[in-house]
């Protein structure tokens, strides 16, 4: 016999008198001897009456150990091998039963863990991914300018990138170096005394309006480089003579993490340090304006962009240039192990992942033509969860009913609906996710899958029938992620209705069931590109933007390294005071 917990089955095994509260008590303690939770484990006391309810062993296991049921479903299950005893594959009444999920089993793909102190990890652990080579998956493609008229000077920010020509803006992915020129076209001679450019991130809700989580700034009107122009081109204290002047910049490369506040009182144990760290979160903009569960409505989005401000003339009139860009990372899943699906297995009471598969138990009650029937199943995909954009994702559906007539009704392909949709979770569900985390979201169908059922595989038995399917991930963005108060997830839905089932429990429109995905950009064999552009291969590039013509020879500043900082924008920068 294989020892593996759960606090599921430990109810079950209380209710229907298996094992006394003392027995159970040794089992655990054995268990926690061989885990790294031994410490959290404290003592049961033997209750002097049996106990009868799962609610009253629910609250006795409770109390006795005062960890929070979230915790303890972490553990693994108590089962036999297969032919130690009559309780396989489901076969007790009591052993296989699947408890009623009145709500979808939380998601905690990408959930951060708590990371102490003000550096940021070296890497975070996410199993299944690899990040791509940042060096090779910017290599510049082409650039993008913004332009700005005035009387005195025409000020363009021109900003190199991987993005395509025909992309409408500019784009960066992992640890990008974003590269850029400022260019000055000044018409009549005046005074220019502020040039500086500056990358802000920024997550913007009516929950949390306009915080800025990114600072970089490149001061590219410096004493050095003041000092080498006015030496060279004939400037005298900040007054610039017609001509066409650029000033090249380079920030240095965006963070892999950013730090995030944790909810103080998320689910499992108490949380004390609330910080964490998480990667750096992509553009999204997502806005619900109509009635959600609990809601009426919910405006959120996570933006970078590139701000140039100029000041000039003798009263230094401030000029402000809005170049937004786009980011996203680039990563790809590792291969799956190709493991074959799990046999002798009971059917779980939570998902979990076995012998590479993950698993989702869900079940309905309902009334077939008048009888009262239940319909319990789980939904197998292979693990890790991480896929790829055009990815094609393979699934298996058991269905499992003593009332054939229904089992035989409700496992139609024809009545079963497989779709992929995005999830974007808004409130601190989004890095915690709670009871109430279903309530916290809007899904949106994407793609439809497909369905069939497997008549080859008996071997199950005649109360079950398995169904085989799959669904191809379409081209998305953003791709999976979590950060304050907003993430996107994607899921496969899985809902099966038929016009002689009258639908009960739990709540929906008929049995219900969903999987998590975390969703990335490329796929396994994909490479990383090309070798990056060199600076001296910048004017080659194709320029999408408004025209600005700099002449034939503008006179070119030295390279200024913008670097991150922790002074706050200018005001002059806009703000967004409203939200929604």
């Amino acid at each position: 016999m294989s020892l593996r917990v759960n606090y599921g089955n430990f109810i079950l095994l209380i209710k229907h008198m298996l094992i006394t509260p003392a027995a159970a008590s040794g089992l655990l303690m054995l268990a926690a001897e061989s885990t790294s939770y031994a410490m959290l484990l404290l003592p049961w006391r033997v209750h002097p009456h049996p106990t009868s309810t799962s609610r009253s062993a629910e609250h006795y296991l409770q109390r006795s150990f005062k960890i929070s049921k979230v915790f303890l479903n972490s553990f693994t299950r108590l089962l036999p091998e297969s032919g130690d005893n009559e309780y396989v594959n489901g076969s007790s009444p009591s052993a296989g039963k699947i408890q009623k999920q009145d709500v979808p089993q939380l998601a905690q793909l990408g959930v951060p863990q708590q990371h102490k102190g003000d550096t940021p990890p070296k890497s975070l652990e996410f199993h299944g991914i690899e990040m791509m080579d940042s060096k090779t998956v910017n290599s510049f493609l082409s650039g993008h300018s913004s332009v700005k008229n005035h009387e005195k000077v025409q000020i363009s920010t021109v900003l190199y990138s991987p993005a395509s020509p025909n992309s409408r803006l500019p784009k960066y992915h992992n640890q990008a170096k974003i590269t850029g020129e400022v260019r000055l076209n000044v018409l009549k001679p005046t005074h220019i005394s502020t040039i500086e450019v500056w990358l802000i991130g920024n997550s913007d809700s009516n929950l949390r309006p306009d915080y800025s989580f990114l600072h970089y700034r490149a001061n590219i009107w410096n004493k050095s480089i003041k000092t080498h122009i006015e030496t060279s081109m004939g400037i005298v204290q900040d007054k610039f003579p017609v001509g066409s002047y650029t000033f090249p910049f380079e920030f240095e490369e965006l963070p892999e993490f950013t730090q995030v506040s944790l909810p103080a009182d998320g689910p499992g144990l108490e949380i004390k340090d609330t910080s964490s760290w998480i990667p750096l979160p992509p553009s999204v903009n997502v806005t619900y304006s109509y009635f959600t569960k609990g809601s009426v409505g919910y405006s959120s989005s996570i933006a970078y962009r590139v701000w140039t401000h100029i000041a000039y003339g003798k009263i230094w009139t401030p000029v402000v240039l809005e170049s937004p860009i786009i980011y996203y990372p680039r990563i790809r899943p590792l291969p799956k192990a190709g493991n074959n699906l799990p046999r002798e297995i009971s059917w779980p009471l939570q998902r979990e992942e076995i012998n590479g598969w993950s698993i989702t138990p869900f079940t309905g009650k309902g009334h077939f033509s008048g009888e009262m029937v239940e319909i319990e199943g789980l939904l197998m995909v292979q693990a890790p969860l991480v896929y790829a954009m055009q990815q094609q994702v393979e699934f298996v559906l058991l269905l499992r009913s003593t009332s054939q007539a229904a089992l035989q009704a409700l496992s139609a392909p024809d009545h079963i609906n497989v779709a992929f949709m995005s999830s974007d979770i808004y409130g601190r569900d989004a890095l915690q996710p709670g009871n109430a985390a279903d309530k916290s979201r809007v899904r949106k169908p994407l793609a439809k899958g497909r369905i069939s059922i497997n008549n080859e595989d008996h071997h199950y038995g005649k109360d079950v029938v398995r169904l085989d399917g799959d669904v191809t991930v379409p081209i998305v963005l953003p791709p999976s992620f979590r950060y304050e108060l907003i993430g996107r997830e994607y899921l496969i839905n899985i809902l099966i209705t038929h016009p002689n089932y009258s639908h009960e429990s739990p709540a929906g429109k008929g049995i219900e069931t969903e999987l998590p995905l975390w969703i990335v950009t490329d796929p396994p064999s994909a490479r990383s590109g090309g070798p990056a552009a060199s600076p001296t291969q910048l004017g080659k590039l194709p320029i999408i933007g408004d025209p600005f013509n700099m002449g034939d020879l503008p006179k070119r500043a030295p390279s200024v390294k913008g670097k991150a900082t922790d002074d706050g924008r200018p005001a002059i920068i806009g703000k967004r005071f409203i939200s929604f």
